[in-house]
C-alpha cells in the first residue's frame, strides 16, 4: 500500500449533481502522477435550503469531503471544480446570500487560509477526465443512494 504522507501534492475533482429529485456529490483524488488514488461519493439529505440550490449542494459537500480526505492523508492539494461559486464563496469575491453557502464559506476558509488547499477552475463536460470520474461519482451516488465513506 502506497503511504500517502509521501505523496507531495494532490489533486481532487469535484462535481455535483440533481437528478430524480435529488443531489449528490462525488470527487476522484489524483496524486501528483495523475494517479487515481481514491474516489467517494454520497447522497445528499432533503433540507429545502439544499434542494432548491440543486447540483449546487452536492458540489459543496463534495468540495468539503475532498477538503477533509486531503488535509488527513496528504496534507496539501487542488479542489478542480467546475462552479466558479465554490472558490469565489472561499476567497470573498462572491458574498454568500444562503445559510449553507455561508456554512460552506465558513468551514473552506480556514484550509485556504492555512494552505492546505487551493482552488483551480475547469470547464465541465470537457472531456477532463478528473472531471468526467467526479461527475459519473455524483451521479452514482443519487441511482445507488450512497453515503459517503470518508
Amino acid at each position: 500500500m502506497v503511504d500517502l504522507r509521501k505523496i507531495p501534492y494532490c489533486t481532487a475533482y469535484v462535481d455535483g449533481t440533481f437528478v430524480k429529485g435529488r443531489w449528490g456529490g462525488g470527487y476522484a483524488v489524483f496524486d501528483n502522477k495523475n494517479n487515481l488514488i481514491y474516489q467517494d461519493c454520497g447522497i445528499g439529505n432533503l433540507d429545502p435550503e439544499l434542494m432548491s440550490m440543486r447540483n449546487i449542494s452536492g458540489e459543496m459537500s463534495a468540495a468539503m469531503h475532498a477538503t477533509m480526505w486531503i488535509d488527513y492523508h496528504v496534507g496539501r492539494g487542488t479542489i478542480v471544480h467546475d462552479y466558479t461559486g465554490l472558490s469565489k464563496w472561499v476567497t470573498g469575491e462572491w458574498n454568500t446570500q444562503k445559510r449553507f453557502t455561508q456554512m460552506y464559506a465558513d468551514f473552506m476558509k480556514p484550509f485556504y487560509t492555512l494552505e492546505i488547499i487551493k482552488f483551480e477552475w475547469v470547464k465541465g463536460h470537457t472531456n477532463v477526465l478528473g472531471n468526467e470520474i467526479a461527475d459519473r461519482l455524483a451521479r452514482q451516488a443519487v441511482e445507488y443512494e450512497e453515503k459517503w465513506k470518508f
